[in-house]
């Protein structure tokens, strides 16, 4: 039945009927005449009560709509397209080979060949997106490197869904081809330690090459057969040019060279308020111009950042309408606690708590948790695969996951399990704590997939959402899920609507397959954190309530997907800290072993507050500020600072690009700035102009450098070895163009379609209903003739 629930009102309109037909509306002159009324109409009611209950029983199964379906193979079209690539990076390919595969296979088969990709244009996912007919079969001949479009991923599901059938041939390059790119951040503070990635591309067979890398002219690699490494450089203020240059003989030259650029910031002025000599000044001082004062001065204009250091909230109270206009400019706020703060200086309650991103206290035992946990699981068809032929397939790899993150839940927490593909489904219809569910493990084990089906992750948060909406205490979302799917936006839209509405969203990723950006977006749109496979331990420390004390208090980075966190490891212990407890938008990046906050920052207005609740290394946190972890003062400050430059009165802001992209030239003036550029104002002191390369290097605009690279068609090149896992979710294969006999019968199978044809039976039983209402009314019809 399409609408089970209809029936549920049987039970109600019988009540009703019953009341209604037994019930006495008419007047009576006496208690006689009453009574022979209910003798002669004793009869008739009964059948009338027994006809209407008849009658609007058969409606309601009509309007439940039962039915039927009737699954039907039919031969399919025959017919095969050719989507051939023709883009430069295929050029390193064998040529010609849609025409090749035509003449092979044109008599046994209907073929037509169109091409997807031109120059240095590979939008892949696009030339699917409009070829995919539905009930279809498909070559694509391309060596699967998307530079541009929609998603290639996405592509699949789609054609999955349609039931097309997308294969491909078994190819390899005839060519060799080595390529380099280089990452960096674009901007940096002087002093601050700068990891350049140098990425190393290569297809074909091995071939002597040569890597040299200079920065500034100056060479600072130089090695044979190099492979991709990490380069770490402290360099002075200013804009320094990179350029990676890999010198071979091999097939694209293009991506022999790499250009980049890196800003570094002279040091930023930063206001330290603090009562009592502090041991981090030997760190501050190198990276930063360090202005000291004991109280707050009138003036903060100078300073993109304040910090606060073990004060009492007697003190900062009346600072804090002129901290909130300071923050609300676009400046950072750092406090750093110790035995005069948070919770040992008054803190809870005050004026000042308000615009911290924590309270003051700590979470209690008790016999009933306040938090609640939602585990989705990704059921959907692309799941089904493996990481490599004979591997094991994600969905086995997603459900051992998630038991064993139902394992280091607390047995208290209050607990419910979804799974999805393009619709979500309740493996818990409720949130009960864990120790009531004994089946849940079951449960979850028994979750099967099918390898058609598409993929919605919006679907499995909104069940989740509905699962939480009312529960009472902390709402958290565990998405367990290799981040392809189809409606990408909407996923991003119900992360951001549950955020607004008080949830977390953590997710989960499976594996090298991954898309770990979304799944990193994702979790930042629900106010949560992406965690690794083998990073899962780190829910246990978000969910824990007991936090008994440790005998050692080592610190563990929760979230490293953070400016502060990212790439980087602690070995710090500390000796002490100060009861927080992060609220419910915060982002809590640092705890100790036993789930102690330590380090929590959020956005307040344009500016950012970090708070880290252990003290300055004079008493508890003194590991903090060994070699091996005072990156992490650095880091804070940077991270609350954000945009140093906003405090000129002319700056520029760009970012480079390759071959092709236009780029903006964003300036801060005053005035509206001279260049052979055109400019438009975009906001107050605030001007754009585009500009478009036409050659790669380096290129100056007013005082700023911006570098240009190759065409990101040269940036991977060979054959992606994704190709194979993603034609598996249509159904598809690579087939060896000798072997074009497997072909012909995998195209004459896949196109027998199975269709579905769906017999609704509403009539019979309105037809009923009605045929049962006519009966009735003849019935009465005679007898008051025979009664005249």
């Amino acid at each position: 039945m399409e609408h089970p629930k209809a029936l549920l009102l049987i039970f109600p309109m019988i009540l009703i009927l019953f009341f209604i037909i037994r019930g006495n509306f008419v007047k009576f002159k006496n208690a006689t005449e009453q009574n022979l009324y209910r003798k002669r109409s004793k009869g008739p009611r009964k059948w009338i009560t027994l006809s209407r209950i008849v009658i609007f029983t058969l409606l309601l199964i009509a309007a439940s709509s039962p039915f039927t379906i009737e699954r039907k193979t039919v031969k399919g079209d025959y017919s095969l397209a050719i989507l051939e690539d023709k883009s430069n990076s295929f050029k390193m390919f064998e040529q010609g080979l849609g025409e090749e595969l035509k003449k092979r296979i044109g008599e046994e088969i209907p073929v037509t060949i169109k091409t997807i990709a031109y120059d240095n244009n590979s939008a892949i996912g696009d030339a699917l997106l409009n070829n995919i007919q539905g009930d279809d079969n498909i070559m694509v001949i391309t060596d699967g490197n998307n530079h541009q479009g929609k998603d290639l991923w996405d592509m699949m599901v789609f054609a999955s869904i349609l039931n097309t059938t997308i294969n491909t041939l078994d190819i390899g390059p005839k060519a060799d081809d080595v390529g380099i790119t280089i990452d960096a951040p674009q901007e940096t503070i002087y002093g601050a330690e700068i990891n350049f990635h140098i990425n190393i591309n290569k297809a074909g067979n091995p071939l002597p090459y040569k890597l040299e890398v200079k920065i500034d002219s100056d060479k600072v690699i130089s090695e044979e057969n190099a492979e991709s490494q990490i380069l770490d450089k402290k360099l002075g203020v200013g804009y320094h040019r990179i350029e990676g240059r890999i010198i071979a003989d091999d097939f694209f030259k293009e991506n022999n060279v790499y250009y980049k650029t890196v800003h570094v910031l002279p040091k930023p002025k930063i206001l330290f308020i603090t009562k009592e000599h502090t041991p981090l000044e030997p760190i501050l001082e190198f990276p930063y111009v360090v202005s000291q004062k004991d109280t707050l001065p009138v003036d903060l204009d100078d300073y993109p950042v304040a910090i606060l250091n073990n004060l009492d909230a007697d003190t900062i109270n009346p600072w804090t309408d002129t901290l909130r206009d300071y923050i609300n400019k676009g400046n950072g706020l750092v406090v750093i606690g110790g035995k005069h703060s948070f919770d040992y200086g008054k803190y809870k309650n005050s004026y000042f708590e308000t615009m911290l991103p924590v309270t003051i206290g700590r979470v209690g035992k008790g016999e009933k948790s306040d938090i609640n946990i939602v585990i989705v699981i990704d059921i959907s068809g692309t799941t089904t695969l493996g990481f490599s032929p004979g591997s094991t397939s994600k969905i086995s790899i997603q459900k051992a996951q998630a038991l064993e993150i139902l394992k280091n839940i607390d047995p208290k927490d209050n607990v419910g399990v979804v799974a999805f593909d393009t619709k979500g489904y309740y493996v818990t219809r409720k949130l009960l704590p864990k120790k009531d569910q004994p089946l849940l493990e079951q449960g979850i084990a028994s979750l099967k997939s099918d390898p058609q089906a598409g993929t919605l992750i919006s679907e499995g948060l909104r069940k989740a959402f509905w699962l939480l909406e009312y529960a009472a205490g902390s709402k958290n979302v565990i998405l367990i899920s290799d981040g392809i799917t189809q409606m990408p936006q909407q996923a991003l839209a119900n992360a951001r609507m549950m955020s607004l509405r008080g949830l977390k969203l953590y997710t989960v990723g499976i594996g090298e397959d991954t898309n770990k950006d979304f799944m990193r977006k994702l979790a930042l749109k629900g106010n949560g954190v992406f965690f690794e496979p083998a990073e899962t331990e780190k829910l246990t420390l978000l969910f824990n309530e007991s936090k008994e004390p440790a005998e050692e208090n080592n610190l563990v980075i929760l979230d490293n997907h953070h400016f502060i966190t990212n790439k980087m490891s602690l070995t710090a212990n500390i000796n002490g800290f100060n009861q927080v407890v992060p609220k419910q938008s915060a982002r809590l990046l640092i705890t100790t072993q036993n789930s102690n906050p330590i380090l929590t920052t959020w956005r307040y207005g344009l500016g950012r507050i970090a708070v880290l609740s252990t003290d300055d290394g004079s008493g508890w946190g003194g590991e903090l500020l060994n070699q091996d972890n005072s990156q992490i003062i650095t880091r804070i400050i940077n991270w609350a600072i954000g945009d140093p430059d906003r405090k000129k009165d002319f700056s520029v802001k760009l970012k480079d690009t390759s071959l092709g992209e236009s780029v903006d030239i964003k300036v801060f003036s005053k005035e509206v700035p001279k260049s052979t550029l055109q400019f438009s104002k975009i906001g107050e002191n605030r001007y754009q102009a585009s500009f478009i390369p036409e050659a790669t290097g380096f290129f100056t605009f007013f005082d700023a450098d911006l570098a240009v690279s190759h065409n990101k068609e040269y940036e991977k090149t060979g054959l992606n070895q994704d190709l194979g896992d993603m034609i598996k979710v249509t159904g598809g294969k690579a087939f060896d163009l000798e072997n074009t006999t497997a072909l012909i019968e995998h195209i004459k199978a896949t196109s027998k379609r199975t269709k579905a044809d769906t017999t609704y039976y509403r009539w019979p039983f309105i037809i009923a209903a009605l045929v049962i209402l006519l009966i009735e009314i003849c019935i009465r019809r005679i007898k008051e003739n025979f009664y005249r």
